[in-house]
């Protein structure tokens, strides 16, 4: 089974600067933020 790739603060800046979307590296902070909550309260 391959490893999924963790997404990083850099690749999602990048991304939503290829985008296009306004402010990514506040953006793309707040995915990040999610991103982590959601792996902490993921149920089991």
């Amino acid at each position: 089974m391959k490893k999924k790739k963790q997404p990083t603060l850099a690749s999602m800046t990048a991304l939503y600067k290829k985008r296009g979307i306004k402010r990514p590296k506040a953006s793309a902070k707040l995915y990040m933020q999610g991103f982590r909550d959601s792996k902490r309260l993921k149920t089991k």
